[in-house]
């Protein structure tokens, strides 16, 4: 009995070994593929905003700081590569977690199974709502940061003009 046990337990470890090694060499190839993905979306994300903002009128430049429009340049560009290399890989692998999982919980209890479709849409409609919030507080933010680094670059470039009206002070405390 106890060289069945050993020989056993020393199948079950192998057997792991060969599952968690099989899982993060998976894991580095979606990692990879997503990455390189992303790095291709934001390549071409920020060569067509490029071309955009040259092609606009010489109005819109002057309604919208170069900082600003350079911040968004970076700023919302690596926010697509993070949606695109990291989100997207970790939606369908969750996705399809949730698929396995709910095909079990329904093998196990059908009541409960039915009860948690109930609470869980409430659950979601609840998060839905407080991160429609706190996006609309995140686009105040990165705006003030365009405004932020447009009148702190506009200072830097015109710092002649500034110390020839004496007017550093009230630069700084403007900013």
């Amino acid at each position: 009995p106890t060289g069945e046990l050993a020989k056993s337990s020393y199948t079950i470890g192998f057997f792991l070994l060969v599952v968690f090694g099989l899982q993060g060499l998976l894991f580095y190839f979606r990692s990879l593929l997503f990455g390189r993905l992303g790095l291709a979306v934001v390549h071409d994300l920020r060569a067509r905003l490029f071309r955009s903002l040259v092609g606009r009128p010489v109005a819109f430049h002057e309604d919208h700081a170069s900082g600003e429009l350079l911040s968004r340049i970076g700023a919302d560009a690596v926010l697509v590569q993070d949606a695109v290399s990291v989100k997207i890989s970790v939606f369908l692998r969750y996705l399809l977690q949730v698929a396995g999982g709910v095909m079990m919980m329904f093998y196990l209890s059908v009541k409960l199974t039915l009860l948690s479709m109930v609470v869980v849409p409430l659950l979601v409609l609840t998060v839905t709502t407080l991160s429609r919030k706190l996006r609309r507080l995140s686009r105040a933010v990165q705006e003030q940061l365009g405004t932020l680094t447009a009148f702190a670059g506009d200072s830097l470039t015109n710092l002649r003009t500034l110390r020839a009206f004496g007017a550093e002070r009230f630069a700084a405390t403007r900013f």
